[in-house]
């Protein structure tokens, strides 16, 4: 169980002893029963919110992370702010991102279904990081949010003949994790390398409508990672550009279908799954592949975090020395230079 809800329970057990104090013992029977009630009443199925009303009142969320807007702030222009100045090339992200999360933070007691987006790209274009930012504002405890839960293809999901086990216990996670909070996060890392087949057990639940067992996981975000389709968007890219038309002219139409299906296609969690099929995924976001120019963002920003103002011929030597190309664009984005270059200003 929960720490949270232990407290919580705890918290409820000491003001009832307190009650019960004061009663003559002939009042005890009925008393229990209202006890037994009034237990259910807050723990028991669709508890949730009137568990986080009585916290509330008693202050318990003062001291401990609720699922209130205390704690889920929704910062969308604190986002919005933040991906324009530390996310480099990526026009199309930032145009869609904010939209489809601020529609679905503003109609979240009238959703139909959860928000899901599938992040497409190749290595260091920034899928991860456009995660972290999100859990960062929407969240006011970020990653260390007990509302936000992570899921990684080589630890959660390391074994490919265990697809049923996996199928299982991921549903019971969702579950329980929609139990103590229905505006609860997941992400899901490196999907093109989860077994095929795993995420079918929670179609249902990214379905219009979704209620399981009494659960509601319509309020809830669910994003997928994953480097399948990431050479297809570059290869287009690479061809629209050729054609004269410039990076920041292309459009999400230019690559969604392609990103779909890539993840359709290719091995990997989401490989012929009835999620794409059933058309459960909102948003199929293109993370296009970086030039020279967006690397020397990152070096900039990298610099920053180490409260230092790097001279021109220090970004040209580092992209020289540890930035390889094919054509145009860059190999591995912006992952490797964040250890490269605290290394270099060491030795410097």
């Amino acid at each position: 169980m929960h720490l949270n809800l232990i407290v919580q329970q705890l918290v409820f057990s000491i003001f009832l002893i307190n009650i019960v104090e004061c009663f003559e013992p002939i009042t005890m029977t009925a008393l229990g029963t209202a006890v037994a009630g009034a237990g259910y009443w807050l723990f028991g199925d669709g508890g949730t919110k009137r568990r986080e009303k009585v916290a509330d009142t008693l202050n318990y969320c003062s001291y401990y992370e609720c699922c209130t807007p205390k704690h889920i702030v929704y910062d969308i222009e604190g986002l919005k702010a933040d991906l324009q100045k530390k996310l480099f090339g990526q026009h199309i992200v930032n145009a869609t991102l904010i939209p489809a999360l601020r529609a679905h933070v503003k109609n979240l007691h009238k959703s139909e279904k959860p928000l899901v987006m599938s992040f497409h790209g190749n290595i260091g274009t920034g899928k991860n990081h456009v995660a972290d930012l999100i859990i960062k504002h929407f969240y006011k405890a970020g990653e260390n949010s007990t509302y936000v839960y992570k899921y990684r293809a080589r630890k959660d999901f390391p074994v490919e003949s265990e697809v049923d086990q996996y199928r299982v216990k991921l549903m019971d996670d969702i579950s329980k994790a929609i139990k103590k909070c229905a505006r609860s996060i997941f992400v899901f890392d490196e999907v093109e390398k989860i077994p095929a087949g795993v995420f079918e057990s929670i179609a249902s639940i990214l379905d219009y409508h979704s209620h399981v067992s009494g659960m509601d996981f319509r309020q809830a975000i669910f994003i997928f990672l994953t480097n399948a389709g990431g050479d297809e968007i570059a290869h287009a890219l690479d061809k629209i550009m050729e054609k004269g038309t410039f990076r920041e002219q292309t459009k999400m139409n230019d690559f969604e279908y392609i990103a779909e299906i890539a993840a359709y296609n290719i091995k990997g969690g989401l490989k012929k799954s009835s999620i794409i099929t059933s058309g459960l995924i909102d948003h199929f976001l293109p993370f296009l592949p970086l030039e020279r120019r967006h690397i020397e963002n990152c070096v900039r920003a990298e610099f920053e975090k180490l409260n230092r103002e790097p001279e021109e011929d220090e970004i040209s030597h580092i992209i020289e020395e540890y930035v390889s190309y094919q054509g145009l664009f860059s190999k591995y984005g912006c992952k490797r230079l964040n250890k490269k270059i605290q290394a270099m200003t060491e030795e410097w």
